[in-house]
């Protein structure tokens, strides 16, 4: 009992959590419907799966600004692979197109990282240019054009639920489950936190820089891919605009999980704390009858406060006080005045 009340103490944003949801049904009791709540659960599957990928790019000290795009690019390959497919048995056109999608946004993801390890740029001007040729591969497909699905069946995938939750969301649950053991239990998991740390000090204990930053580019594209896919069935359409601005999204909900974006350390389980977070504040804001024009203040000022929260900055500016000596008392601060103006005399 001991062990699961320390890790939890770890996750302080579960009482965001908690208190986000007190909040909510307060304000609508609406807001706790099935309806609403499987919405919820879609939209965190989404923009968790593209969470993760960034998790790691950032956690190795970078950061991938493509993942959106991406993810709407890889809805446009498979609504183009389904069209030029038509002519085969539904499951297999459904299999090959979601296949040529993932592989696609694979290979997209090693050029990345290719581009970053090998190349040395920049990973923002990196992944800058990824995300802007995932843009134009997504336009070139289907010319921009917002596309139905011909394999009906794939739409059916996030209808499918297990009790009110989609689907979708344990397929989240089991990625976040395996990124987590992967990077907790696993000797890549640690090379990817000792090249974010230092990566002088990882390419001296064996690891190879080059191998591990393609790694986590290709992952963070596939998940962004998967991502896509989800949003895609979702939908019900291929649309190179689909997930624009979603790997903003990432990176704020990683941030509130405490992910720091210097690399090297950060909490798997704690970042998909922030991204429940992030689409918590994000609905909140429509139940509390909040204007539109001011949304992003509303949603500004309340993600710092939930970073500060989960970071436990208050606290630890509390202690380097204290480890300063700080006075607040003003008559122990006269006292100290004097004797200081007595010394100089």
């Amino acid at each position: 009992m001991r062990t699961v009340l320390r890790e939890i103490n770890k996750r302080k944003l579960i009482y965001v959590v908690i208190a986000l949801f007190t909040v909510s049904a307060l304000i609508d009791s609406s807001y706790l419907n099935r309806f609403n709540l499987e919405a919820l659960a879609t939209d965190v599957s989404i923009i968790g799966l593209l969470a993760l990928g960034q998790m790691l790019c950032i956690i190795s000290g970078g950061i991938d600004l493509s993942v959106g795009n991406m993810a709407s690019a890889s809805s446009v390959f498979t609504a183009y692979m389904m069209i030029q497919l038509s002519g085969l048995p539904p499951w297999l056109n459904l299999i090959l197109s979601v296949l040529f999608s993932l592989v696609f946004c694979a290979v997209m993801g090693a050029f990345n990282g290719f581009s970053v390890a090998v190349l040395k740029l920049p990973p923002l001007i990196a992944t800058l240019g990824g995300m802007w040729i995932a843009r134009g591969f997504g336009f070139f497909f289907l010319n921009g054009m917002a596309t139905s699905y011909k394999v009906k069946e794939f739409t059916n995938l996030t209808r499918m639920r297990l009790g009110f939750l989609p689907l979708a969301f344990f397929l989240f649950v089991a990625i976040t489950v395996a990124v987590y053991y992967v990077l907790t239990r696993r000797r890549a998991g640690r090379a990817v936190y000792a090249l974010g740390g230092n990566p002088y000090s990882a390419q001296l204990s064996g690891i190879n820089n080059t191998k591990v930053i393609i790694s986590v580019y290709v992952i963070s594209s596939l998940l962004a891919s998967v991502g896509g896919l989800v949003l895609g069935s979702y939908t019900g359409t291929g649309y190179v605009k689909g997930a624009d601005g979603y790997e903003l999204y990432a990176i704020a909900a990683v941030a509130i999980g405490g992910v720091s974006l210097a690399g090297g350390s950060g909490d798997t389980f704690n970042a998909m704390l922030g991204v429940i977070v992030f689409r918590m504040i994000k609905k909140i804001m429509v139940f509390a009858g909040l204007s539109n024009l001011l949304e992003g203040l509303y949603l500004g000022c309340l993600m710092i406060i939930a970073l500060l929260i989960s970071t436990g900055t208050f606290n630890n500016a509390i202690k380097k006080l204290k480890r300063s000596g700080v006075n607040t008392d003003p008559n122990r601060q006269e006292d100290g005045r004097a004797g200081h103006e007595e010394s100089l005399q």
